[in-house]
């Protein structure tokens, strides 16, 4: 099979419209909210040329040299990406808050190792880490998903070529399969595990698979096309791929059905190339701007993200209209500089071109050795300060001072109002404040019945608390371990991610693991009633399905539950939250203020807080209270970031664990008050 592998004017030019997209994607989400799409059509691209250099690397030479292959990779990709991480990880040590760093410096590990792709894969399912602020260097999830492409492949092609002597069509077949395969379990993927089906990379072999078909047409069957139908494509694809900026957004099921819109606007663009004519593309596309631009791509993808992630940190506070074409420009001014001096010196000195495989392939893993270990050398410096905070933190809840946190909220208590010193958690490291108690606490997939208590168990003198809920109740899970750790109850924990305790059925409209799990909850509290004094619970019920009357009636309906088998309910309101986190806000200040960066009590805060169905379901069933712990929260008009010392939000609606620690007397006493906290039955 003859194929051409040269420059072709038409493919400079999608590279340029995908760069395109993804830079004002980013740059400006609400312009272009499909923008995100271009990455798939760098996907088909790469699936074209690489197919088409393999096979005709075959027909020339009788065999795929897979080193060979493996090297030019190496040469042409790392060193400009490899020159990004590294400015990238100095832009971390600059200008990062700490508690962001070490987020930062794993995914520029897992970048380093190709691997990023499966990093963020995981984070989309990690409940807390959701909150993370978006590294300096996610974007490089697409360039993991390109070599384990670029790994594989080859041998896949190898393989099918092999089939050749029993089957004419192997190579057709096998890629075919493939692609195929790939776009079923891309559909299946996409509709049951949404988080994940983005990222992972068997979803998106299909995309490449779709490239790859296109050359089996390069020797008969495109060139064989009328010259109008053949415009007619390009024109038709690249408008099929400037409408996926518009038609698609961040709400679309993504990949899935919808991402056949770019990978075939980019298969028909590639297919039907450019021919002089009167109705032809050609001079469109060859024009000097969008060739240059397509040529220097590849850079642009990679030095954009930085630039855009790092900057409001540098320049201290949030980007202005200006700011945005500066980083737009800086983008093309870095991109075009890296290509001309790293990425060509690379690929063109003699030495290093000429190079053996085996010598440029053991550069590359050295490179990226030296890398990953500096950069983990350097995560685990940032983990190390986290910890040493962690301590002074936890030396601070043990012996409080005077105010400090929730009590500078009570009104029993006299406590100045000025100027706040020291932060506790600071700004930089108060995303990472929160619990992390893996076995206290399910993911969004898993929905195993937990082993979670704390306190003298088996003590008919200490009454048994329950807790169940979701991340929001998980806060309030160490202080309420402090108060076990003080022999004052037992505390029993059952919570899980994006699932507040709620009826069976109205649980699984939320998820199937979630009413899975809700289905357990029901029998462990059957199992346990003997034990259980009361349940506390509390979820973030605003994100849940149906209106204020249908939560209502879930909540209460498994209150009743619980009633049924003799345990009563104390259910938490839930607490006010924010549009975005204070931790940037207050990151910028010199001095912090009781008001600083504060929201007003109503609002959008009061709009949320009338869709918390506590009080509903209180008045629905009978043995059951709430406990509203907002006055802590919020003055009579504002809701400070700051309270008593102590950052209160570590993202825009859950505590830092500094916080909830500060409000554990406080729901001590409303326990304690509900009458309810008798010796175990």
């Amino acid at each position: 099979m003859s194929t051409s592998t040269g420059l072709r004017g038409e493919i400079q030019a999608l590279r340029a419209l995908a760069a395109s997209m993804v830079v004002l994607f980013h740059v400006w989400p609400a312009l272009v909210p499909g923008g995100y799409a271009g990455v798939d059509v760098f996907f088909v691209i790469s699936g074209y040329l690489i197919t088409a250099h393999l096979l005709t690397e075959r027909e020339r030479h009788g065999r795929i040299h897979f080193g060979a292959f493996w090297a030019r990779r190496a040469r042409r990709l790392l060193p400009a990406a490899y020159t990004v991480i590294v400015v990238s990880a100095i832009g971390v040590l600059l200008w990062i808050p700490l508690g962001e760093r070490v987020v930062n410096f794993r995914e520029l590990v897992a970048s380093s190792a190709y691997f990023e792709n499966w990093r963020l894969a995981h984070d989309a399912v990690d409940y807390l880490a959701q909150a993370n602020a978006p590294s300096v260097i996610q974007h490089y999830w697409t360039l993991s998903v390109e070599e384990q492409f670029y790994l594989v492949w080859p041998l896949l092609i190898a393989g099918a070529l092999m089939l050749r002597r029993w089957l004419r069509w192997g190579v057709p077949a096998v890629v075919g399969t493939v692609t195929v395969a790939s776009f079923a379990y891309s559909l299946w993927m996409t509709a049951t595990h949404p988080a994940t089906a983005y990222f992972v990379t068997p979803v998106r072999v299909w995309e490449f698979g779709v490239g790859a078909l296109v050359v089996m047409g390069d020797r008969r069957l495109w060139p064989s096309l009328p010259p109008w139908l053949a415009d007619l494509l390009v024109w038709g694809g690249i408008i099929l791929v400037g409408l996926t900026s518009f038609e698609l957004s961040g709400s679309t099921a993504f990949p899935g059905w919808a991402a056949l819109m770019p990978t075939l606007g980019a298969a028909a663009v590639i297919a039907g190339g450019t021919r002089p004519g009167r109705l032809s593309p050609q001079r469109l596309l060859g024009l000097w701007p969008i060739q240059e631009l397509g040529a220097i791509s590849y850079a642009v993808y990679l030095w954009h993200w930085p630039l855009l992630i790092l900057a409001p940190h540098a320049l201290g506070h949030r980007l202005t209209e200006l700011d945005r074409w500066v980083i737009v420009v800086l983008t093309l001014v870095f991109a075009e500089l890296s290509t001309r001096t790293i990425e060509q010196w690379f690929r063109t000195t003699p030495r290093i071109a000429g190079a053996k495989p085996v010598w440029a392939l053991s550069g590359a893993a050295i490179a990226a050795a030296v890398t990953v270990g500096l950069l983990a050398s350097a995560q685990s410096n940032a983990s190390s300060q986290i910890s040493a905070n962690e301590a002074r933190v936890a030396a601070m809840i043990a012996h409080p001072p005077p105010c400090f946190g929730a009590a500078a909220m009570d009104p029993t208590q006299s406590c100045p109002v000025g100027p706040i010193g020291q932060l506790v958690p600071t700004p930089a490291t108060a995303n990472a404040d929160f619990p992390s108690m893996p076995n206290c606490f399910n993911d969004y997939t898993t929905s195993t019945l937990l082993s979670c208590t704390y306190g003298p168990v088996g003590d008919p003198r200490v009454p048994v608390v329950a807790l169940i809920g979701d991340s929001h109740a998980l806060s309030y899970l160490p202080p309420l371990i402090r108060l076990a750790q003080e022999h004052k109850l037992v505390v029993m924990a059952q919570l899980k991610a994006h699932c507040p305790w709620v009826d069976t059925a109205y649980a699984a409209a939320i998820s199937a693991s979630c009413g899975q799990f809700q289905q357990k909850v029901d029998g462990w509290l059957r199992t346990n009633a003997h034990r259980i004094d009361v349940v506390l619970t509390l979820g973030r019920y605003d994100t849940m399905p149906g209106d204020l009357a249908a939560r209502v009636k879930a909540v209460a309906a498994a209150w009743r539950t619980a009633n049924a088998d003799g345990i009563p309910v104390a259910g938490i309101v839930d607490q006010p939250y924010r549009a975005d986190a204070p931790t940037p806000c207050l990151a910028l200040l010199d001095r912090v203020e009781a008001t600083s960066c504060s929201v007003p009590r109503g609002g959008p805060i009061g709009a949320l807080r009338a869709g918390d169905p506590t009080r509903g379901a209180v008045a629905a069933v009978r043995r059951a209270v709430a406990i509203d712990l907002t006055d802590f929260f919020c003055g009579p008009t504002i809701c400070p970031a700051v309270i008593g010392g102590v950052t209160v939000y570590r993202d825009p609606s859950h505590m830092t664990s500094t916080f909830a620690a500060t409000l554990g007397p406080y729901v001590w006493r409303d326990l304690v008050a509900t009458g309810w906290l008798t010796a175990a039955h």
